[in-house]
């Protein structure tokens, strides 16, 4: 499915689309006002395009004429290729936004179609938009320096775009009345959403690459700044730096290496795009990049969801955690922590610079291109949702375990307690849920099980003096069984009501430690959620919410990676890949049957979730015990295909292992930094089951065996073991 490429700096985010043109850019702040909103709105909400002719007639250009070719990110990076061709020639462009860099940067190349012609003349359309009904916006050109400029101060908007070359043509067009406006030594004005179309020609040598410059800033001097150093340097030699610096950030984490090269991809796309979601200053991670893509377009379903959410950003933490990524983490929890209020609660969502959001409204200007309302702001941020402190503390424990940042912990200790207290006092209320229905308070089973293990989670963290105590959470704990039990349904439910629908988010009683996946009333859970809420190879949130989240399809497919089913997991893993774009990027939903994107895009729950998974099938641990490949099928292992992981954390030290089958025995070597005595247990995948284990006599392992698992104990400091399993 060809949809849109995501570049980001930390700060904001484009998406490009595949035939070249940049249709959505919020500047200066991911929740700025978008200066390219044509993913909204194609009339309205205005582009940059690049086509190119042999001629400099504006008529001879067209983006409607424009024919996809390819769209590629360069390897482990954030750098996107995209190519697109006319009827004259192939264009291509390679795009990205520095890391920490106010300027966004092309290098567009034009080649020639089989015909003989030697030069070119590229066209730039562009098409920026203030967004606002009736807000004053400018454009101006400065004929010195070859640099074109758009400002807005009611919008917020300072941008420049420049190149290497100054144009050879450039004139600006009113779009309403299609007629060309004169370029003179002042600024043209209007008023309005609509702003001007600026056409910038370059004439161009076939073949030649020509750097495009377009650089923001709080204020225009400082968007000028930006254009006028970057076009300084070899923009080749900032690419390569760009290229180096995503690859080395990967190199960071964990490395994996899959024989389902589709589903390595995936990982590694889905962790690059949740730090495209990360604020590189403060920390905070945005639940997406953009606002009031529809989600279900025959209703009304537009949300803006370009905040930090405590929830969003607990669950991805913990998936930068799992995959190694622990500064990413630590810095979201530390900005967290500047966020808490001085009773321990969290409000449900944050800008990236803390604050709370005070307002939803409606823009009066633009409305979406299914008629839908445009909303700027989200009124979640006035709801009350107490799952937040449970979601810290569960977070940061999780964190603590994997890191053990001693400093981190004592240094937070009182923030800790005041969560607890609060979760104490406040747990059985009513709330707005996991899912924010608005106007409607209820008792949200996920919001119990999420109170639950924030209190235990803050017990082991305050070293047992925590506010609550054993006898009090197992009540807790009760309760919540008692109470989220459905025994008409003979399932767990939504909320503690006696006509509550099913719900996906009942697999949170597995994913926060409330009961073990193989009890029985979990099983006949998941038996009624794969009879009601499974959707054309997809799971949705609850009964008749479609279409289907990637986040309920991926939380089944981590649940069944709990239960060490591997070969379930992957097909549910692979249903979500089927509906993701060909880049591998997923929205917040999906039509799995007109294969659509639904929701905003990127998102973070939906990537965050992946990135578990994977995790999950590849390593777990508990009770001093790590489990190596618990849930990897059987098909990962064909032909003689090798599985490898490294560096990955656990409570108990890194552990790096290779697994692979050769003639029915599986070779596993492992190694370890082991800062404590565990017991480390190899799992086969089913069916096969084990006949016989050696090792490499200088390991000296004592070793036993049953079913599909191999289990020996491993001493503190130990640092490799080698393993040749039978299997049948």
């Amino acid at each position: 499915m060809k949809f849109y490429g995501v570049i980001g700096n930390g700060e904001t985010l484009a998406l490009i689309s595949p035939r070249g043109s940049i249709d959505w850019w919020c500047i200066p702040r991911f929740h700025g006002l978008p200066v390219f909103a044509k993913i909204l709105n194609p009339a309205l909400g205005g582009t940059l395009e690049v086509s190119a002719s042999p001629t400099p007639s504006r008529h001879d250009f067209s983006s409607t004429g424009l024919i996809p070719v390819k769209q590629k990110y360069l390897e482990k990076t954030n750098v996107l290729a995209t190519s697109w061709a006319t009827s004259y020639f192939k264009i291509s462009s390679i795009d990205f936004l520095p890391w920490k860099k106010r300027v966004l940067t092309r290098l567009i190349k034009i080649e020639k179609s089989g015909r003989e012609i030697e030069e070119a003349y590229i066209l730039i359309k562009f098409s920026p938009r203030a967004f606002l009904k009736n807000c004053e916006v400018s454009m101006g050109y400065e004929e010195s320096e070859g640099i074109l400029y758009f400002y807005s101060e009611e919008a917020g908007h300072s941008l420049y775009i420049a190149s290497t070359l100054k144009p050879s043509y450039l004139f600006m067009l009113d779009p309403r009345e299609d007629r060309v406006v004169k370029i003179g030594k002042r600024d043209v004005i209007f008023r309005g959403v609509y702003g001007l179309d600026a056409f910038i020609i370059f004439k161009v040598p076939i073949n030649f690459q020509l750097p495009l410059f377009l650089g923001y800033g709080d204020y225009l001097e400082e968007a000028r700044r930006e254009v006028l150093e970057a076009r300084k340097g070899n923009p080749l030699v900032k690419l390569e730096e760009e290229c180096k610096f995503w690859r080395e950030w990967l190199s960071r984490g964990v490395n994996v290496s899959l024989p389902d090269k589709d589903l390595e991809d995936a990982f590694y796309r889905s962790l690059l795009t949740l730090k495209l979601l990360t604020d590189a200053e403060n920390g905070g991670i945005i639940a997406a990049g953009t606002t009031s893509l529809t989600a279900v377009p025959k209703r009304d379903s537009n949300w803006d969801y370009r905040y930090v959410w405590v929830r969003d950003g607990v669950f991805t933490a913990e998936a930068f955690d799992l995959a190694g990524h622990h500064e990413e983490s630590k810095k979201f929890y530390e900005f967290l922590l500047r966020c808490q209020r001085s009773d321990g609660y969290w409000r449900p969502l944050y800008t990236v610079k803390g604050e709370a959001p005070l307002f939803e409204i409606v823009n009066p200007g633009i409305t979406d291109s299914h008629g839908h309302l445009i909303r700027l702001g989200n009124a979640a941020s006035s709801q009350f949702q107490i799952d937040s402190p449970g979601l810290f503390l569960s977070g940061f424990y999780l964190h603590y375990m994997l890191t053990k940042d001693e400093d981190f912990l004592k240094n937070n200790l009182e923030k800790i307690a005041k969560s607890a207290i609060w979760i104490a006092k406040n747990w059985s209320l009513r709330e707005n849920g996991i899912w924010e229905e608005r106007f409607k308070k209820s008792y949200w089973l996920f919001g119990k099980a999420v109170c639950y293990a924030g209190l235990k989670a803050a017990w082991k963290l305050l070293d047992r003096k925590s506010p609550v105590k054993l006898k009090e959470l197992d009540r807790i704990r009760e309760i919540i069984i008692e109470k989220g039990w459905s025994s008409s349904k003979k399932a767990f439910v939504q909320k503690f009501e006696s006509d509550s629908i099913l719900d996906i988010s009942a697999l949170s009683l597995v994913f926060y430690n409330v009961l073990d996946g193989n009890d029985q009333r979990i099983i006949k859970t998941v038996e009624k959620i794969e009879e009601k809420l499974r959707f054309h190879n997809s799971f949705l949130r609850f009964e008749g919410d479609i279409p289907p989240f990637y986040l309920s399809t991926l939380w089944m497919a981590r649940f069944y990676a709990k239960l060490s089913n591997g070969k379930r997991a992957l097909e549910i893993l692979k249903w979500c890949l089927d509906n993701a774009t060909d880049l591998k990027l997923m929205a917040e939903r999906y039509d799995p049957i007109l294969k659509e994107q639904r929701g905003n895009f990127p998102q973070a729950f939906s990537h965050e979730e992946l990135v578990k998974t994977i995790m999950n099938m590849l390593i777990d641990w508990g009770e001093k015990r790590i489990k190596i490949a618990p849930a990897i099928p059987l098909s990962f292992l064909e032909d003689g295909k090798h599985l490898v992981l490294e560096n990955a954390p656990t409570p108990y030290g890194k552990i790096s292992f290779n697994y692979s089958l050769t003639n029915n025995v599986i070779e596993v070597n492992i190694e370890c930094e082991l800062e404590e005595d565990v017991k480390i247990i190899v799992y086969t995948p089913k069916p096969l089951r084990v006949s016989n284990v050696e090792s490499l006599k200088k390991y000296n392992i004592n070793y036993s065996y049953k079913g599909n698992i191999v289990e020996f104990p491993a001493r503190k400091g130990d640092t490799s073991f080698h393993l040749l399993i039978e299997v049948a």
